[in-house]
C-alpha cells in the first residue's frame, strides 16, 4: 500500500504539474524574475541580476535565478516558458511527495494521498502566482515541506548518524527558502521550535542532541553569508533599504500596493472560500478538529507539529496590513494533512462499523471485537434488513416508473434514476458472505470519497492544459510584420503598466515612456500617420475618452486588455489590426473594433 500510494501521487499529481507549462504568458512577477534571469544570461553577472533600465534586483536573494539560468546556459532547458517554469514544477512535485510522506507518518498512506489531492485541487495554489509559475512560491513550499518532514524524522529517529543527516537536510531546505525568498522562511524554525517545546522532555533532548545541529548551522552560514557580504560591500545601504525596509517592514506594516490592504480575517476567509470552491471545505474543517484533538492528546506528537505549522504563521501574518493570498501557500499543506487525517479516521470508523454490522447480521462478531457489543446485534440486523428492503423497493419502483422523487413539502427525501445502484446496495446488504473486510473497506472508501474533491481533479487537469498566450502572440506577429520596417515603436502612457506587457512588447521596437495622458492629436498621429504609427498602452479611461469622439463605432481602433480586470489597454493601429485579432483569438479580452470579432 505505501508503494502503491507513492506511485499514485507521482502519476496523478506530480506528472500533471509539468503539463502545459508553455500554455500561458508570463504573468507580472514572472516577467520581473524572467528579466532578472535574462540579465544573467546576457551580461554574465551572476551576483547582481538586473532589471530593464539597469536597475539591480535586490528584492530577494538570487538562488532561484541561478538555478534556472544555469540550466538554460548549459542547454539542459530551453529559454522559453517551459524552461523558465520547469524547476517550479519539479520543486512542487517534490513537495507533494514530502506531503505524502508526512501524511504516512501521521496516519498512513490514505492520509498522505488525500492531503496531496486537497492541495492539487486548490485553484490559486497552482494557477495564481502558484506552484507552476516562474515565481518564488514553489521552492519556498518545498523548503517548508522538506524541512518539516526531516525535523519530524530527527525528533523520532534513534540513530545518531541518521539524526545528523536529517538535521543537515533541515538546514539545506532552510537555505533554499532563505536564498529564494529571504525572511519568508523564518516561520520554519519558529514552527519546529514551538512544536518541539510542546513535546514532553524537550529540554533533555536538546541537551543530548544539540551538537547534531552544528553541521547544519555551519552549512546555512556558509551558503547564505557570501552573497549578503558581497552585496553589503557593493550595494551598501541600498541592499537593506530594498530587501528589508521596503519588502519586509513596509510590506507588513503599511502597503507597497494599496490593493493589498485587507482585513485581519482575509487569509481565513479566502482559504475557506477556495476550499468550498474545490469541494473540500467539510473534510478540511473536520480535519482541523481531528488534528487539534490529536495534538491535544499527543497521539501522535507529529499532529502538534502539523497544527503549529498552520496556526502560528496564519495568526502572525493576519496581524500585518498587507495581505496577498500567495503568502499562505507554504502553510496550506497542514490543512491538507488535517483533511487526510480526517479521511483516515472516517475510513477506519466506517470500515469497522460495516464489519460489525455485517457480522452481527450473520450472528457472529468480527475478530477482536468486545463481546459486550453483542447486545446491539438484533438492532443492527433489523437495520440492515430494512435498508436492503428499501434499496430493493427503490430499484423496482425505478424500473417500473422511471425516475422517482420523494418529497415532503419542499424537502426532497430521495431522488433516483438508476436501477443498478440500489440493486447493488441491496445485493451487498443481503448477500454478504465471507468477504467482510474487503467489502467493508470498499464501502468505507466510497463513503469517504463523497467528501473529497474528486470532481475538482478533472477541472484542474483541464485548466493545466489550457492555452492563453495573447502577449506572446502579439509579439511574434508584430515582429513578423515589422521585420522589414525597423521603425516600429511601442509607446507607453503609464500609470501602472503590467510587467508582462513590458516583458513581451519591449522587443517590438523601442520602448518609449511618456508621462501623463496623450493628447487627441498624439493619439491620431500614432494611429494613422504612416511612419509614426505605433502600439500604444494607455488607461482604459483614456481609450474610452478618445474613441467616444469617433462617430462610427466600427472605426474604433482595435484594442485589447491582458485580462478583463486590467486597467491598461493595448491599442494597435490599422496596419497591425491583424495582430490584434490573433491576440484576441489567443485569449485576450477584445474591445473596440474587435468586439464584433469576439461575438
Amino acid at each position: 500500500m505505501p508503494r502503491l500510494g507513492l506511485v499514485g501521487v507521482l502519476c496523478f499529481f506530480c506528472v500533471p504539474l509539468f503539463v502545459g507549462l508553455r500554455g500561458w504568458d508570463l504573468r507580472n512577477d514572472e516577467a520581473i524574475y524572467t528579466d532578472a534571469i535574462d540579465s544573467i544570461l546576457e551580461t554574465g553577472d551572476w551576483l547582481t541580476p538586473r532589471l530593464p533600465g539597469d536597475l539591480p534586483f535586490l528584492e530577494k536573494p538570487p538562488l532561484k535565478f541561478w538555478i534556472v539560468a544555469a540550466a538554460i546556459r548549459t542547454g539542459l532547458l530551453p529559454n522559453d516558458e517551459f524552461g523558465l517554469r520547469f524547476f517550479d514544477a519539479l520543486f512542487s512535485a517534490v513537495s507533494f511527495v514530502y506531503v505524502f510522506y508526512v501524511g504516512r507518518l501521521l496516519a498512513g498512506s490514505l492520509c498522505g494521498m488525500v492531503a496531496v489531492l486537497i492541495l492539487f485541487t486548490i485553484d490559486p495554489l497552482l494557477f495564481f502566482h502558484g506552484l507552476r509559475e516562474n515565481n518564488m512560491e514553489a521552492p519556498l513550499v518545498l523548503a517548508y515541506c522538506g524541512g518539516v518532514y526531516h525535523f519530524a524524522r530527527w525528533v523520532d529517529e534513534s540513530s545518531r548518524r541518521r539524526r545528523s543527516l536529517h538535521a543537515l537536510a533541515v538546514g539545506a531546505y532552510f537555505t533554499l527558502g532563505f536564498m529564494t525568498k529571504y525572511v519568508a522562511v523564518l516561520f520554519l524554525p519558529i514552527v519546529c521550535a514551538i512544536a518541539f517545546i510542546w513535546r514532553g522532555g524537550a529540554l533533555t533532548r536538546v541537551r543530548l542532541r544539540w551538537r547534531e545541529w552544528i553541521p547544519a548551522a555551519l552549512f546555512v552560514a556558509a551558503a547564505t553569508a557570501p552573497w549578503f557580504l558581497y552585496q553589503a560591500v557593493h550595494s551598501g545601504s541600498l541592499l537593506w533599504q530594498t530587501m528589508f525596509g521596503q519588502h519586509v517592514y513596509v510590506r507588513f506594516t503599511a502597503a507597497l500596493d494599496p490593493r493589498h490592504l485587507e482585513p485581519w480575517h482575509y487569509y481565513y476567509s479566502e482559504l475557506w472560500r477556495e476550499l468550498a470552491f474545490a469541494g473540500s471545505l467539510w473534510i478540511s474543517t473536520l480535519g482541523l478538529v481531528v488534528l487539534a484533538h490529536r495534538a491535544w492528546t499527543e497521539r501522535p506528537w507529529l499532529a502538534r507539529l502539523v497544527l503549529v505549522w498552520w496556526i502560528v504563521p496564519f495568526a502572525l501574518m493576519s496581524i500585518g496590513t498587507s495581505k496577498v493570498i500567495h503568502y499562505t501557500y507554504p502553510f496550506l499543506p497542514p490543512i491538507a494533512l488535517g483533511a487526510g487525517l480526517a479521511a483516515d479516521v472516517l475510513f477506519r470508523a466506517i470500515e469497522r462499523g460495516i464489519a460489525l454490522a455485517v457480522c452481527a447480521a450473520r450472528g457472529r462478531l468480527p475478530r477482536g471485537t468486545d463481546r459486550s457489543q453483542a447486545q446491539w446485534w438484533p438492532a443492527i440486523r433489523r437495520l440492515l434488513t430494512a435498508g436492503a428492503a428499501l434499496a430493493l423497493l427503490v430499484a423496482v419502483w425505478t424500473a417500473l416508473a422511471g425516475q422517482i422523487r420523494w418529497e415532503i413539502g419542499d424537502v426532497r427525501l430521495l431522488q433516483n434514476s438508476s436501477v443498478s445502484r440500489p440493486l447493488i446496495i441491496a445485493s451487498v446488504l443481503f448477500c454478504l458472505t465471507g468477504y467482510v473486510r474487503a467489502i467493508s473497506a470498499v464501502l468505507a472508501f466510497a463513503t469517504v470519497a463523497v467528501m473529497l474533491p474528486l470532481f475538482a481533479y478533472p477541472r484542474t487537469i483541464e485548466r493545466a492544459m489550457s492555452v492563453a498566450r495573447p502577449l506572446a502572440t502579439l509579439r511574434d506577429c508584430m515582429l513578423t510584420l515589422t521585420r522589414d520596417a525597423p521603425g516600429a515603436k511601442t509607446h507607453v502612457y503609464p500609470t501602472r503598466i503590467s510587467h508582462s506587457y513590458s516583458h513581451y512588447l519591449r522587443p517590438v521596437g523601442p520602448w518609449i515612456e511618456h508621462y501623463g495622458s496623450p493628447k487627441y492629436d498624439e493619439w491620431q498621429r500614432r494611429l494613422s500617420v504612416p511612419g509614426e504609427q505605433a502600439i500604444m498602452i494607455l488607461l482604459r479611461s483614456d481609450y474610452d475618452r478618445f474613441t467616444d469622439q469617433i462617430a462610427n463605432a466600427k472605426d474604433r481602433p482595435a484594442g485589447f486588455a491582458l485580462a478583463a480586470d486590467i486597467e491598461e489597454v493595448v491599442v494597435t493601429p490599422r496596419p497591425f489590426e491583424a495582430c490584434a485579432v490573433a491576440t484576441v483569438a489567443a485569449g485576450a479580452p477584445g474591445i473596440g473594433s474587435l468586439a464584433g470579432y469576439l461575438r
